[in-house]
């Protein structure tokens, strides 16, 4: 940020210039590999797995993720103004028949409870997730099936970089959609 600053004629220069980062970043971000994934699926709950599933083949923020109305289907897209860019941008999702499947699977699943949210993604009590509630209960999943951060597994975040993977390989399968 001070870079820019002094790049836009902000500040006259950089005062932490050559000063480390104090945040401690892993080597490599990493992707789910199968066996992990494989590992999360069998062990959650229906609305965590539902939560893992749908964020690895939308590759959605968190924020987005959880904010996914069901109005956002639209023929056989799944499209949503992203939040990180006001609105400004929109993801568009192709709903191949296996991620199709994967949607109807969370709507039946909500349909499950009294009070029906308008996001595909609920929690266990079938009320809409809120960003913190699904992070720590998903770590809380990495941890217990042994991918939590002291086994330095991959996050929540990784999913974006396993969605983008796993696009390139949809492509080659479906070059239509």
């Amino acid at each position: 940020f001070l870079s820019w600053c002094v790049r836009s004629g902000r500040l006259d220069f950089n005062r932490l210039r050559g000063v480390g980062s104090p945040y401690e970043r892993r080597e490599s971000q990493r992707l789910w590999k199968p066996q992990e994934q494989t590992l999360v699926t069998e062990n959650a709950p229906p609305h965590l797995s539902l939560l893992f599933r749908i964020g690895l083949f939308t590759g959605l923020r968190l924020g987005d993720l959880i904010r996914l109305p069901e109005s956002s289907i639209r023929g056989a897209h799944i499209l949503i103004p992203t939040a990180k860019s006001r609105g400004q941008n929109i993801a568009i999702i192709p709903l191949i028949p296996e991620w199709q499947a994967l949607i109807d699977e969370a709507l039946a699943y909500k349909r499950e409870f009294p009070m029906l949210a308008t996001t595909i993604l609920v929690n266990s009590r079938g009320r809409p997730w809120t960003a913190s509630g699904a992070a720590t209960s998903f770590d809380r999943l990495r941890a217990k099936v042994g991918l939590g951060p002291h086994q330095n597994g991959p996050t929540i975040h990784d999913f974006r970089k396993t969605a983008a993977t796993q696009v390139l390989i949809t492509q080659k399968q479906y070059p239509d959609a």
